[in-house]
């Protein structure tokens, strides 16, 4: 517990410095929004695994947040299973309440962020690096408010937002034992699992190496957890449940709308 506490006010610290040395004007108030933004969302994604693994009967650690220098300020944070999954069932639940829960306050504050964040015409922002990539999601609302020959300033929330959304596509790639292979592996044998790890793993690397130099990192992360394969539950041959089949198509739905362009 000493851990989880020293970590969270480390990441608090990391995050609240990136929101006050990222955005112009006052920089307190950016901060604040930024933090509270962020955390609302990384909380959320985290609290939702602690609680459906407790309700599940299954013993979890609480949350390893994890500091980063800015403009991000934090890798997010992790929760560690401290004993197997029971069955397919469980394996999914734990696995899609963490990413789904955090995704519905990043699209909360991705409406907020948006229509709240200051837009200029182009010629008079030359200064100004656009971000790599836009999820998906973002770009789909942004399109709403901005015209030709605009552009949309990011404000805390919105940016807060941004790094939620990639947050939640990452975590969501259907490989090694991340969320995505928690889901993945509920529905396919630990043969196909593997498989699909491994492409996933090596095509976020491609991805990397000709169009989101910044994925580079994520995607040998994966590749090298990939090479464990994923245990799956003690129950590995009870399927899922016909409702949870039914989630599947608003995962891909959710992956579809944080996915970078």
């Amino acid at each position: 517990v000493k851990w989880n506490i020293a970590l969270l006010f480390a990441t608090i610290g990391t995050v609240f410095y990136a929101g006050y040395v990222s955005f112009e004007g006052n920089h307190l108030l950016n901060a604040i929004e930024y933090t509270l933004t962020l955390f609302a969302i990384l909380v959320t994604h985290e609290s939702s695994h602690y609680f459906t693994s407790r309700r599940h009967g299954l013993a979890a650690s609480l949350p390893y947040f994890i500091p980063a220098i800015p403009p991000i300020g934090t890798f997010g944070a992790m929760i560690r299973a401290r004993e197997p999954f029971k069955d397919r069932n469980q394996l999914f639940d734990v696995g899609f309440s963490g990413p789904f829960g955090g995704f519905v306050v990043a699209c909360i504050a991705t409406l907020i962020g948006v229509f709240t964040s200051p837009i200029k015409p182009i010629a008079s922002v030359s200064n100004l690096s656009p971000l790599p990539f836009v999820p998906l999601l973002m770009l789909l609302v942004s399109d709403v408010v901005v015209k030709q020959n605009q552009v949309l300033i990011l404000n805390p929330v919105a940016f807060a937002a941004w790094v939620g959304l990639i947050v939640t596509f990452l975590n969501a790639l259907p490989t090694a034992q991340l969320d995505g292979g928690h889901v993945l592996r509920s529905f396919v044998s630990a043969r196909v699992h593997h498989t699909i790890s491994l492409i996933t793993a090596l095509s976020l690397i491609v991805l990397s190496i000709f169009v989101i130099p910044s994925f580079l990192i994520m995607g040998i992360l994966m590749l090298l957890l990939s090479a464990y394969g994923h245990p799956g539950s003690m129950d590995d041959y009870t399927r899922v449940s016909k409702s949870r089949k039914a989630l599947l198509f608003l995962w891909v739905a959710m992956l579809a709308l944080s996915l970078p362009i």
